[in-house]
Order: structure tokens, then sequence, then C-alpha cells
């Protein structure tokens, strides 16, 4: 997911991290599977309160973490404005994003997206990734 968003992103406009960046939600301290966050924040920082898109990729111990507490968590960021799950072993995954509209919530239920054919659509970065890139799979002959 990291590679194939990376590809896709601006890197003068976004800086893309992989675990190795905290976001703070309060008190509590969470470390997401994949962080983008806007360029232009202090390089030295070993946490954000202002991430844009985060994403976790799920284990069987994760499942309801990370499609439940962990969404509610990221979701109470005002900075967030997309929270992408995906499962681990098949093309899966379910995608929250805000609205925009003046409200700007998020829905109660993520879009899900399934199969080697399906894209996920990603709305604050105007990019589409095919799953079967993704999850890195080959193309199935017509």
């Amino acid at each position: 997911l990291a590679l194939a968003l990376g590809k896709r992103l601006d890197p003068a406009l976004w800086s893309l991290t992989t675990t190795d960046l905290a976001v703070e939600i309060g008190e509590d301290i969470r470390y997401p599977d994949v962080m983008v966050e806007p360029q232009d924040q202090p390089g030295t920082e070993r946490s954000t309160q202002i991430p844009v898109f985060l994403a976790e990729v799920l284990s069987p111990s994760s499942l309801a973490l990370d499609l439940n507490v962990k969404a509610e968590e990221y979701m109470s960021l005002p900075s967030l404005d997309c929270y992408l799950v995906a499962a681990q072993d098949e093309p899966r995954v379910w995608i929250w994003q805000r609205g925009i509209d003046a409200a700007r919530a998020f829905p109660k239920n993520p879009a899900e997206f399934v199969g080697r054919q399906a894209a996920v659509e990603i709305a604050c970065f105007n990019v589409s990734i095919p799953l079967a890139e993704i999850y890195r799979l080959p193309a199935r002959p017509a």
C-alpha cells in the first residue's frame, strides 16, 4: 500500500511514513502502518496530530481494534480525511472518507472494495489504486 500510494503522491506536498511516526490522539499514541501528512511539518518530530491519511493492515488479533476502536479514535482527528483498513490475506480494503459537504462528516460504515479487479478510490489525493497492485497479485489471463 505504501509503495502504491507513494508512486501517486507529490513528494513536495506529502510526507508518507510507515510505522515510524506516532499519531497523538488525546493522551493515546498509535503507530499506524501507513500515514500521510502535509510535507511542511517539522522533520524532527516523532509524532503528529495532523495526519491526512492513515492505514492499518489487519491481523487476526487486531480485527476488532482496527475496524472499531482505532477507526473511532482516528476519525476524531480534525485533520484526517481518510482511514483505510486492509485485509492481510486477501484483496479487501475498507475505507472511511470525510464528506465533501459543509459537515465534513465520516460515514458510519466504510466503503468496501473486494477482489483483484477492484480499485480503491482515495478522494483526498484524487487517486485510484488497484487492489492487485496493493496485494502484488499477478494479472490473470483474459
